[in-house]
């Protein structure tokens, strides 16, 4: 679940949208302050007497454990707790595994708007230099997809690969670590890409709490959709795909999260031929997000809204062009460290698959800045990234 702050509100409320549902006649649940102190001391080990008592001297007022438990209880029929209901509800039993419909996504056709669109790369590339895996972004934008295009035809006439491991970022459902695919496959307007369910269920099996098997996320997630026309379009039929969408609870997590799903993917496919696509976008500009800056306590954030300001161009520009040479110099805790704290969705897929493919280097090839780099307006840099090994 999702919460915000209750603008032009008397006392601190909390408006908590379900992000599964993702529709904007979806007003999300006004939560008042007495039951806001409430959520605050479940934390999975207080019983319902423990949490009333406490409640009660939190609120000023009697709580019964009568009501907590039927609290508990409309909680978990909204979705909001991470229950076995839940647990349900964004998931598949193991028996319907590979036995589901193809994702459709014909709102693709889009395709045939940017189909004229033409990046240049760097192509040819032989020996220990060839990519172990390329990075795409998934803005919405002609452009992004030009650069997909281009990232993922570089990789597919570099590989022999039977089997596609495409890692995203989990804009859905956060508090899952990883999310596994396990319908037929994506259905676009230049054909059908299937996806290696066996693979999601082995995955899942083997580190459940990190691995779920949730076609539903993946229904309302963007970010490996919007590659599958370009999957299909560049590799040769046969090819299958391996769909992880990955999230931490928080930045301290990133570490253990990058290397607990690289590790697990690693032995799940140690006797498959297999390449690496991450789907990732680098700074987001919204409004206001900028000006939060100037009162960060990070003196990095501090920096780059003063240059932002300065020249909102050449201070997006200046600010991706630190991150991307920490990059090219192997220093990706470097860049996950400050691209989360500037809320990029790349650092988490990224250094997933750096360390699934042991890469030491990337090197962008491609970057734009899409839509305004102004901070009172919207937009997304983004880069086509290669992670190489040395020789």
């Amino acid at each position: 679940m999702r919460r915000s702050g209750v603008r032009g509100s008397a006392t601190e409320e909390w408006a908590v949208r379900d992000p599964l549902l993702r529709s904007t006649d979806d007003p999300g649940f006004v939560v008042p302050p007495p039951v806001r102190s409430l959520a605050r001391l479940m934390n999975g080990r207080r019983t319902t007497e423990q949490i009333a008592a406490l409640g009660s001297w939190l609120i000023g007022r009697p709580v019964t454990p009568a009501q907590v438990a039927r609290l508990v209880q409309e909680f978990d029929d909204l979705g909001f707790l991470d229950s076995d209901s839940f647990r349900v509800k964004i998931g598949h039993l193991a028996e319907t595994v590979g036995q589901s419909e193809w994702l459709d996504h014909s709102w693709l056709d889009l395709y045939r708007e940017w189909d004229g669109l033409q990046i240049d790369s760097c192509v040819g590339t032989t020996g220990s230099q060839c990519p172990v895996a390329v990075m795409v972004p998934h803005v919405g934008s002609p452009v992004s997809y030009a650069m997909s295009r281009t990232g993922i035809s570089m990789l597919a006439s570099e590989t022999n690969a039977e089997l596609i491991v495409v890692i995203g970022p989990n804009h859905v459902a956060p508090q899952v670590p990883g999310a596994v695919l396990t319908l037929k496959g994506f259905d676009t307007p230049l054909g059908r890409i299937p996806v290696d369910a066996d693979a999601a269920k082995e995955l899942s099996a083997s580190d459940p709490d990190l691995f779920r098997i949730s076609d539903i996320i993946h229904r309302q997630e963007h970010c490996i959709a919007m590659q599958a026309p370009f999957i299909v379009d560049s590799f040769p039929p046969g090819v299958v795909l391996l769909p992880v969408v990955v999230s931490a609870p928080s930045a301290w997590s990133y570490r253990s999260v990058a290397l607990r799903v690289a590790d697990r993917i690693r032995e799940g496919l140690r006797s498959r031929r297999y390449t690496v696509l991450v789907t990732g976008d680098l700074f987001h500009n919204v409004p206001g997000r900028v000006q939060a800056w100037k009162a960060s306590w990070s003196w990095r954030l501090r920096a780059f809204a003063r240059r932002i300001y300065a020249d909102p161009q050449a201070g997006v520009q200046a600010m991706d062009a630190q991150l991307l040479t920490a990059l090219e110099r192997g220093r990706i805790e470097s860049y996950v460290s400050i691209g989360t704290a500037r809320r990029d969705c790349a650092p988490l897929p990224l250094w997933v698959a750096w360390q699934l493919v042991q890469a030491v280097v990337a090197r962008s090839i491609v970057y734009n800045l899409i839509g305004s780099p102004d901070p009172q307006q919207s937009g997304v840099s983004a880069a086509v990234l290669v992670l190489r090994r040395q020789p």
